[in-house]
């Protein structure tokens, strides 16, 4: 089993770096590469908890993939980075897409 968990992980971290970075060449000066992915990963966590209900395949996914996929570390980053440069308008709004978009993303993965 963690062997899958691991691939998973492999599959996430993979996915999150690709899309990260090809969003980071549309040099937006906002972190909407991170804001991206955390909404991605949350509607996949919604949809994984209401359809699959074998904790393996849980685990795969909501180990794995997702927890690989998505990442507080650079949400906080990101925000700290915003906060530092005195863009607060911009913190603001990031945090606020962040918590209640990520929220909002993972009760529609769920809904679905």
């Amino acid at each position: 089993m963690m062997i899958w968990v691991i691939i998973g992980g492999a599959l996430g971290a993979a996915g999150r770096y690709l899309l990260t970075n090809w969003i980071g060449k549309m040099n937006v000066p906002f972190p909407i590469g991170t804001l991206t992915v955390n909404l991605l990963g949350s509607f996949g966590l919604g949809w994984v908890v209401s359809h699959i209900w074998s904790s393996q395949w849980q685990s795969i996914f909501l180990i794995g993939i997702c927890g690989a996929f998505t990442t507080y570390s650079s949400f906080m980053l990101d925000a700290i980075q915003l906060w530092k440069e005195k863009r607060v308008k911009k913190f603001v709004v990031y945090l606020f897409l962040s918590i209640v978009g990520s929220f909002s993303c993972f009760l529609l993965g769920y809904k679905l």
